[in-house]
């Protein structure tokens, strides 16, 4: 049983191995090939960047504003009068 085996070929594939492939720089490199450009040519190319932009999930056109701050509410101090109080003294002290 245990040269069975033997001859079977191990194959592990790790995440190490996969190669994940960036989806513009592949459209670049399809648009490039289809339209007989150079790599560069196809990168400048607005008709290449209208056609990806069309093709996938709209990209916004200007960022989200950002949130609003809470402004800081002015806090009038108050100052504590104090008063004097005159305390008798004994000429015994």
């Amino acid at each position: 049983m245990a040269g069975m085996y033997n001859n079977v070929e191990k194959s592990h594939v790790t995440l190490m191995d996969v190669k994940h492939v960036n989806p513009w720089v592949s459209h670049i490199k399809d648009f490039a090939s289809k339209h007989g450009m150079t790599y560069r040519d196809a990168m400048r190319s607005e008709e290449c960047k209208a056609s990806y932009k069309s093709r996938g999930t709209p990209v916004p056109e200007s960022k989200p504003e950002p949130p609003q701050l809470i402004q800081p509410v002015a806090v009038k101090k108050t100052r504590v009068k104090r008063r004097h109080v005159l305390v008798p003294t004994s000429p015994d002290l």
